[in-house]
């Protein structure tokens, strides 16, 4: 056949207007593929956003609240107490 016989035939052909098109190069594969990384992006990104916000929301203790919550503070304390007690029993003689 010529070339002039194969272009007619080709023009004529309804297979030759479906298929002869340019079709997308990616396969279905790397389409998914792509959906899946970026969706593991934005969770990974939102997780860091999450982390981010927890530690601006945590405040630190002031200094006062520091000392207070101190075991040394703590003992210092239960042992006034102590003797606060037991100076007040003995001022009023329920101690014996």
């Amino acid at each position: 056949l010529s070339d002039e016989e194969i272009n007619n035939l080709v023009a004529k052909s309804r297979l030759a207007s479906k298929y002869n098109q340019d079709t997308d190069k990616e396969s279905a594969y790397e389409i998914l593929t792509a959906r899946i990384q970026k969706s593991q992006q934005e969770k990974e990104e939102q997780a860091t956003a999450k982390n981010t916000a927890k530690r601006s929301t945590k405040q630190e203790k002031s200094t006062l609240e520091q000392v207070l919550s101190s075991p040394v503070a703590k003992q210092v304390g239960k042992t006034a107490t102590n003797i606060l007690v037991r100076t007040f029993l003995g001022v009023l003689g329920l101690k014996k």
